[in-house]
């Protein structure tokens, strides 16, 4: 996607008050980079928040994800947790919302609770039935964000032993679980086997392209190295 020109035809679809221009053109100016590597030269948090907040007020019901990501860093907006975690909050109470899109709310706000040092039992609660419940169906992406969270010192109910158990349940289909386990399997107990399996099945996963998750450039050539 070329920045410049797609923000060309936003804005003349946003001058006729189109919501969802607004909400995309509101990513584009949030966006550092516009790929791996090239800097965007639109970026813009400034115009991103104050797209966002248009497209609210003009009656969107998608805008609370991107809202909150602004608040959280403080992106063209004083930085503000509270607010960020009530949109994602309010996200939360939409009826019509998909379940991958209440998972990556529930995802997100626990994160967010971890790095402030917050806790909140019903939203903890709520998010971890969601991601067992999910994770149990054999969702690999969920069960990865799963091991994740118990793997994080800094949770609550930091479980190495769970972690691991969720991992090897997504390998089959996950690059990034296989990633993971390779660092535990070589910081924890040095057992180089396990480490070098899960090394060749995230490369056989990559090269199959039989992996269900995003493989960022970096993460490639780390394992190539």
């Amino acid at each position: 996607l070329d920045y410049k020109n797609a923000e060309f035809w936003y804005l003349r679809a946003i001058a006729q008050n189109d919501i969802e221009s607004m909400e995309d053109l509101a990513f584009i100016y949030a966006s550092e980079e516009e790929s791996p590597g090239i800097i965007n030269s639109r970026y813009n948090p400034d115009k991103a928040f104050q797209l966002l907040v248009r497209a609210k007020d003009s009656g969107s019901t998608t805008y609370h994800y991107d809202l909150s990501y602004l608040y959280k860093y403080g992106l063209g907006v004083k930085k503000n947790i509270e607010k960020s975690i009530s949109l994602l909050q309010e996200m939360l109470e939409l009826p019509d919302l998909s379940r991958n899109n209440k998972e990556l709310a529930l995802v997100t706000m626990m994160w967010t609770y971890i790095a402030n040092n917050i806790y909140d039992d019903k939203e903890v609660s709520r998010a971890m039935n969601f991601l067992i419940d999910s994770a149990k169906n054999g969702n690999s992406k969920t069960q990865t964000r799963l091991a994740e969270l118990y793997l994080d010192e800094r949770f609550k109910y930091f479980d190495e032993n769970e972690g691991i158990y969720w991992l090897e349940q997504a390998k089959k289909s996950s690059f990034h679980a296989n990633i993971l386990l390779s660092e535990i399997y070589f910081s924890s107990d040095y057992n180089f086997d396990k480490y070098g399996e899960s090394l060749l099945n995230a490369i056989d996963l990559h090269e199959s392209g039989a992996s269900t998750d995003y493989i960022s450039e970096s993460s490639l050539v780390n394992v190539y190295q």
